[in-house]
């Protein structure tokens, strides 16, 4: 999820920097607020899966205790 959010910054860079979003009126704005918003979604997606994996890994440990 990590790399997800990498490819979805750098694609929101390359929207942002592309002329047909620099010919829009707050269009390069736009473009990395939204991509902004979706690699902080994936970002805070990714540390609740690793969350999860290390408390379930806890678990498991203490049942084979």
């Amino acid at each position: 999820m990590l790399g997800v959010a990498i490819m979805q910054a750098l694609l929101g860079v390359a929207i942002a920097t592309a002329p047909s979003t620099a010919s829009t009126p707050d269009g390069v704005f736009k473009a990395l607020l939204f991509s902004g918003i979706f690699t902080v979604l994936w970002l805070i997606s990714a540390a609740c899966f690793r969350a999860a994996a290390k408390t379930e890994h806890e678990a498991v440990r203490r049942n084979d205790a």
